[in-house]
């Protein structure tokens, strides 16, 4: 899941004109770049990307499990570092 979000966040950024390793001195950082757009026309890029999404997510239900599932392990992770930090507290003042 985290890999599939930096893909999508890369090519967000790259479709955006603001993917650095592929930004040339005489465009315009953030502006909407034809050249990208046609690239990616041109090699298939969405087509496959659509595909792979569709073959990895054959059902909408299964990407919204995986978002609840996120969101539970984010909160536990908040939970765990927050039960880490009073724990921490707690034995710098001797309790």
């Amino acid at each position: 899941m985290v890999r599939l979000e930096k893909c999508l966040y890369d090519l967000t950024q790259f479709c955006h004109n603001k993917f650095l390793p592929f930004l040339n001195p005489d465009q315009l950082y953030g502006s909407i770049n034809p050249l990208i757009q046609n690239t990616l026309k041109e090699q298939s890029f969405i087509e496959v990307l659509v595909k792979l999404l569709i073959i990895s997510f054959p059902k909408v239900a299964y990407l919204q499990e995986l978002r609840t599932l996120a969101k539970a392990k984010m909160a536990d992770g908040k939970k765990t570092a927050m039960m880490q930090a009073y724990t921490m507290q707690k034995n710098e003042k001797g309790f």
